[in-house]
């Protein structure tokens, strides 16, 4: 990287940190108002306000980085052209795209940064903080195995389970042959230990009926049960989340919100890519019309549309009415060709 590359570049990141810390403030400040009351009535709210605060950013770091990146490429580039520095850069021969690729490669680091934090950061803070959560009931949960599927009630921290029903079929002809019921269950060191537990056999021209005060189950021979809260598909990284995809599959899951989050990590780099693009194109026009605020307020306008779009798209895919590929990257597509049409517009 030259020395006006990497000028570029820092001017890029000093703006970028600058309106990020402004977000993260508001952000701050604005929870802060809304919890006055409980968070001075003693130090444990206080430290819960901490918390809270701890585990939204993440989540809200994501939703505000493209808006970020996109004001931090007009501010740059405005501010150069303020300066006469970019009608310097080109008169030395450097083209739109040598502009763009200090920024861009920002701003593919800060998206990798983005993805830590959001698969990796997130799920280490959940875990930290998720003994209080697991201290309750979890909800129902199926499962299918082999050629039995299992109805787990209710879940308890650490391992135990109740309401739990066994449905065993055969596969030539497809039929129930049997139903067990089983009111508790608690997980020992090699085997299931289960108590009242009820089991009906249908055989073709009866129903056998059976009681047993307690049963006990191998684990290898019983599904794996797990206690924690589910982590969101959306913290997942890209090959756990494929591989759990593939496991939902092969048990009969519906797992349509899990591809449209598949397909939505590998979008998302593009995404701050081609708001490097809006906003480079935007903030060399307007300003050298003498409108960076104009070009400013644009920018803002195109981030807030990008992002109510996306999130658009990404409800209609979850819901399946388009392909979970299609949802993730439409956007993306669209605001690419507003990209190329601005940068056509300007360079004519």
């Amino acid at each position: 990287m030259n020395i006006i590359s990497k000028y570029i570049a820092q001017e890029f990141f000093k703006y970028f940190s600058l309106l990020l810390a402004a977000f993260v403030t508001i952000i701050i400040i604005g929870n802060l108002f809304s919890r006055l009351g409980n968070i001075f009535s003693g130090i444990e709210q206080f430290l819960l306000f901490l918390q809270e605060i701890t585990l939204l950013l993440p989540v809200l770091l994501e939703l505000i980085l493209p808006i970020t990146v996109l004001l931090s490429t007009i501010a740059t580039f405005s501010s150069l052209n303020r300066t006469s520095e970019i009608v310097a850069m080109r008169t030395a021969g450097m083209s739109f795209f040598q502009l763009a690729r200090p920024v861009l490669g920002v701003s593919l680091l800060i998206a990798a940064l983005s993805y830590v934090n959001q698969n990796y950061f997130y799920n280490w803070l959940q875990k930290q903080w998720s003994s209080e959560k697991n201290s309750g009931e979890l909800s129902a949960l199926w499962e299918i195995e082999n050629q039995n599927i299992y109805y787990f009630g209710s879940r308890s921290f650490p391992s135990q389970i109740r309401q739990i029903t066994i449905f065993n079929w055969d596969l030539s002809p497809y039929r129930l042959i049997q139903r067990t019921a089983i009111e508790t269950g608690k997980q020992q060191k090699d085997f299931w230990y289960f108590e009242n537990v009820s089991q009906r056999n249908f055989q073709p021209e009866k129903i056998v009926f059976e009681q047993k005060p307690d049963l006990a189950i191998r684990l290898q021979n019983f599904p794996p049960v797990a206690f924690n809260e589910p982590v969101n598909p959306h913290h997942y990284p890209l090959r756990p989340l494929y591989q759990l995809i593939m496991k939902l599959q092969q048990a009969g899951h519906d797992v349509t919100q899990h591809w449209v989050e598949f397909h939505q990590k590998i979008s998302y780099p593009f995404a701050l890519i081609i708001m490097v693009l809006i906003g480079l194109a935007l903030s060399l026009s307007h300003s050298r019309q003498g409108k960076a605020a104009e070009g400013m307020a644009l920018s803002f306008l195109f981030g807030v549309l990008f992002w109510i779009t996306n999130q658009i798209f990404l409800a209609v895919g979850s819901a399946g009415a388009i392909s979970p590929l299609l949802a993730a990257w439409l956007t993306n597509f669209i605001f690419l060709g507003l990209a190329f049409g601005l940068i056509k517009h300007y360079n004519a």
